[in-house]
């Protein structure tokens, strides 16, 4: 009814439901939304909303807040060697972005590659690094 995503990045742990088998959004917004899953062909689509007001989402890529009206769509596509994941991520936010900021990421696979964890601090105020 449910996928983990595991975030080497950040060290973080995601809650991602099945759109057919979700439980309703909290009441409250929580630093990773509430984010439900399907599948669009052979694409995974992930839509979130309910994320608090925080400056992670977009302000760690656009050096800005985000209010808690964040909504985000990602999609995510496998290439036909399964060698490739292609990442298309949406960001709509009423309260601080005039249009839809789309972030295009491609991973490769890398079997032999060693990742070591690292801490992420996602309370700094942007512009103090």
């Amino acid at each position: 009814d449910h996928y983990m995503f595991e975030y080497e990045t950040h060290d973080t742990f995601r809650t991602v439901y099945k759109r057919e088998s979700a439980p309703p959004p909290p009441a409250q917004p929580s630093r990773l939304g509430y984010s439900l899953a399907y599948y669009d062909g052979d694409d995974l689509v992930i839509e979130t909303s309910h994320v608090e007001d925080a400056p992670c989402v977009v302000g760690i890529a656009q050096g800005l807040r985000h209010s808690d009206q964040l909504y985000t769509i990602e999609r995510y596509t496998l290439s036909d060697d399964g060698q490739t994941l292609d990442m298309i991520f949406t960001v709509t936010d009423p309260e601080v972005l005039k249009a839809p900021w789309v972030w295009v990421k491609k991973w490769r696979a890398s079997p032999d590659a060693e990742v070591l964890p690292h801490g992420y601090d996602c309370s700094f105020v942007p512009g103090q690094r």
